[in-house]
């Protein structure tokens, strides 16, 4: 593991012939470059990288954590999240479980360095990834246009094909985000907000955190995944990078719950959990709705909802897929396209 890691950053200081930082080494450093980007996406924070290695570690992966801070003329100026998978002796590379990520710049970073260490960033990938096809994706970054990531994957031969994500706007003022609501989901708030008790867990509480952890093993009716996992999500919370929306029922029992993951600029729906026997109510409606209330009242830009499934997906999806996807666009005001970029190997 620690040889993969020192590949990576010797390989990314010949291609840049800059000095390069691992996020893990450098957390300080990571997160000061990645404040100074224009737009900051909660797959580029320290703690959400944690908890997805994590996630995939407690699956039995190999994984290690090989992020990189990128330099011009000696100062930090990009981060990459980077990680990869040891299998049969070969490296996948990918960003926390997902498809490999761009690298951010901040802002002011000329686009000729950029350009550049995008470039550098894909011949990393060529070197290490050997007898594994890469796999990449472009995100939402609030900006127009693709970039230069998009554009380098498809000048060396990417097939790219198209996703959607469920986005809601936190800008406009309160009354004009919730105009925009399916007519239906009022009188469903209205009434589920007369039925439970709403609160925000934003302060660690381990007390609090393990009924959500219970209720989520309860519904799931299995454990499906270990007590770490559980734990970085709490300190989450505990550095200001997650809340919790807590839904109580009679005698104060949770019947519902919703974890939320954010940036400075973008908050993430994550993972949620209601009480089977309540499967009718409109709990998942009370639990975005304050959600969105919470996050616009912190000057967050953006509440990514998830991906919008469609019956002419391929792989087609579950009909519990297209269902949740269906709820989530109910809340959503914008519908984006994410690209996936795949590279063939030479002997495909």
């Amino acid at each position: 593991m620690t040889g993969v890691i020192q590949k990576i950053v010797g390989i990314a200081g010949d291609l840049s012939g800059e000095k390069v930082l691992l996020s893990t080494e450098s957390p300080v450093v990571w997160k000061a470059t990645l404040a100074a980007c224009d737009y900051v996406p909660v797959a580029y924070t320290t703690e959400s990288m944690a908890y997805q290695l994590s996630y995939l570690r407690s699956g039995g992966a190999d994984c290690g954590d090989g992020s990189l801070i990128w330099h011009w003329n000696g100062v930090p100026c990009g981060v990459w999240p980077l990680s990869f998978t040891v299998t049969w002796e070969e490296t996948s590379l990918h960003s926390h479980g997902s498809p490999i990520l761009p690298p951010l710049f901040a802002a002011g970073t000329p686009s000729s360095v950029c350009k550049r260490l995008c470039r550098a960033s894909l011949d990393l990938v060529d070197r290490i990834s050997g007898n594994r096809a890469p796999n990449a994706s472009t995100p939402f970054l609030d900006r127009a246009g693709l970039g230069d990531w998009h554009d380098e994957w498809m000048r060396r031969g990417a097939e790219c094909q198209v996703t959607h994500q469920l986005f809601l706007d936190l800008r406009p003022e309160l009354a004009e985000i919730k105009s925009g609501f399916r007519k239906s989901y009022k009188s469903l708030l209205n009434s589920g907000r007369r039925e439970w008790a709403v609160s925000v867990l934003d302060t660690p509480d381990p007390v609090i955190w393990g009924e959500f952890a219970r209720l989520h093993l309860d519904v799931s009716g299995r454990k499906t995944r270990s007590d770490e996992t559980w734990a970085l999500q709490l300190r989450q919370i505990a550095v200001g990078e997650a809340l919790l929306v807590v839904l109580r029922g009679d005698e104060g029992k949770m019947v519902g719950g919703g974890f939320f993951q954010f940036s400075r600029d973008e908050a993430l729906y994550a993972v949620a959990a209601y009480d089977r026997a309540l499967f009718q109510k409109p709990l998942g409606h009370v639990v975005q709705a304050t959600a969105i209330e919470e996050f616009r009242r912190r000057n967050i830009r953006w509440l990514k909802l998830g991906r919008r499934f469609y019956p002419g997906d391929a792989p087609a999806p579950t009909e519990k897929e297209l269902s949740i996807s269906d709820f989530k666009s109910g809340f959503s005001s914008h519908l984006f396209p994410e690209f996936s970029l795949t590279r063939k190997l030479p002997h495909e």
